[in-house]
């Protein structure tokens, strides 16, 4: 590198380093520094292959959607992007890693993740081909590695003796490691990776005030979906205490789509998930299930069972009933359900807390008691599975002076799903939006899968996965209960003393 000029114009938290063999001239200078201090400005020189045609193509013009996003990225250091297909937000993701390494801060790190070896790959080259097109007097050398590295999925670029950036992608197949810290990091088809627990571990390799782009489609309501709806409500944060933002585009936020254009891409997927997947409306569209969900109807449409205001207050419901699902490793769940005069049930409140003692639930049911205007004679109803007869003895004991009800839940789980299913479909039953776990655990519940042996062919079995099923079983015992309701009546026994008979 002797034989270079190293230029720095002007200095900055994003410095405008150039190392050229001739000095830069006056126009070329003033390029860098700008693009050094804004990513837009930056987007008008990076290069990159279309991938449906393989030419060659600029952002020196931008559709609708990616300039949207673009200038989220300029203002917001975290964004999860949920997408329709084809936007062309990949490349401009892409584009965003090559800026970072190239006019980012000193020994500036940026880690690409993707779901297999293959796409991991493909997003470097991404990379590497903009960096490598970029103009001549705007690259930056580029540093022999070490002996044996794996020159398809990292590269070092030479910005000064003390300056080396990285670039290095990894697949979510691989264990990742989790002892190197990045500046920004880049995690493509996020709905698509093997495991939950990559995400946590790459949230911890990202440096305090660095930058991540989870960019991907949607697949159905499973754990992407939850964080992309974590980040919406604002709940996801950086080390640093930066916010990560949501961002949806829809499927017309590319010239030449339209509602004819969905609908004739539509006739041809065949099955109303994939195309919802792939050019959804809205982000419920875009996380709606499959039939490999147990309840693939829940939010379908969008805002059909998540209501922002109870249908009626929780005492002029006919019957109330609470679900008890006691948690040891996993959270205690309960919920309070309510149904109406018309049949139709809602959810009212929730409880969902790791390590719930038996004080702690038998509280929340006397609160609930309260909420309903103290209601006596079998009004509320507590289930709770049979095989925990301590915490049914307990409650029977405690709530007894209340006039509540515990009763032993029926387990049966095929029974328990029909009866839930039922309701969801014919519109009978809905749940509050402050009940976050339950609506979580919605797009989480999912059966097991079965492989044809004969044609290797994948489909959805009949039994949910046992995973973060917390809610979804004490949603089961409250709806059964409901649905095998018996009138209690005062009787008087010999005696004078009253009692509840059937």
């Amino acid at each position: 590198m002797s034989n270079l000029a190293l230029l720095v114009s002007p200095p900055s938290s994003k410095t405008a380093i150039a190392i050229t063999k001739e000095a830069l001239t006056a126009d070329q200078a003033q390029e860098l520094a700008l693009c050094s201090q804004s990513f837009q400005h930056f987007l008008h020189y990076w290069r990159f292959k279309n991938r449906e045609t393989g030419a060659e193509r600029s952002f020196a013009t931008v559709w609708r959607g990616q300039a949207d996003l673009a200038d989220l990225m300029e203002r917001e250091p975290w964004i999860f992007a949920l997408k329709a297909g084809k936007l062309g937000f990949s490349e401009l993701a892409c584009a965003y890693d090559g800026w970072v390494a190239r006019f980012g801060h000193p020994n500036a790190r940026v880690h690409l993740f993707s779901y297999s070896g293959d796409s991991a790959r493909d997003i470097f080259e991404w990379v590497k081909y903009g960096l490598d097109h970029l103009p001549e007097w705007m690259r930056l050398p580029i540093v022999d590695d070490e002996a044996g590295a794996d020159n398809s999925r990292s590269v070092k670029l030479y910005a000064g003796e003390s300056d080396k950036r990285r670039i290095i992608a990894y697949n979510t197949g691989r264990s990742i490691s989790i002892d190197q810290t990045c500046t920004h990091a880049h995690l493509d088809e996020f709905a698509r990776w093997p495991s939950e627990e990559m995400w946590a571990a790459i949230q911890s390799t990202i440096a305090p005030h660095g930058s991540c782009h989870i960019i991907t489609r949607g697949r159905g309501p499973n754990y992407a979906a939850q964080v992309y709806n974590n980040a919406k409500a604002g709940i996801v944060t950086s080390q640093s205490g930066q916010v990560m933002r949501a961002f949806f585009a829809p499927f017309d936020q590319r010239p030449g789509r339209d509602e004819a254009w969905l609908e004739k891409q539509a006739a041809s997927f065949g099955r109303q998930a994939a195309i919802w997947q792939f050019a959804p409306r809205t982000d419920r569209e875009a996380l709606q299930g499959d039939d490999t969900y147990v309840y693939p109807q829940y939010e379908n449409p969008p805002g059909r069972h998540r209501v922002p205001a109870h249908p009626c207050a929780l005492k002029d419901c006919q019957k109330i009933a609470i679900g008890v699902d006691p948690g040891g490793v996993h959270p205690t769940a309960m919920g309070v359900w309510g149904e109406r005069s018309s049949g139709r049930r809602h959810l009212f409140a929730e409880f969902y807390e790791q390590h719930a003692t038996d004080d702690m639930i038998e509280a929340w049911i006397v609160r609930q008691w309260q909420v309903a205007g103290q209601p006596r004679n079998g009004k509320i109803r507590v289930y709770a599975p049979p095989d925990e007869p301590t915490l049914l003895a307990t409650l029977e004991s405690h709530l007894r002076r209340y006039g509540i009800a515990v009763i032993k839940a029926n387990t049966d789980i095929d029974e328990g799903i029909r009866t839930c299913g039922r309701y969801l479909n014919d519109n009978a039953m809905t749940i509050h939006e402050s009940c976050v776990n339950h609506d979580n655990e919605f797009r989480d519940y999912r059966n097991t899968t079965t492989t044809d042996k004969a044609t290797k062919v994948e489909y959805a079995g009949e039994r949910p996965i046992k995973h973060h099923a917390d809610a979804m079983d004490e949603m089961r015992y409250a709806h059964l209960g409901m649905s095998q309701w018996i009138e209690y009546k005062p009787v008087r026994l010999p005696g004078g003393r009253m009692v509840m008979g059937r």
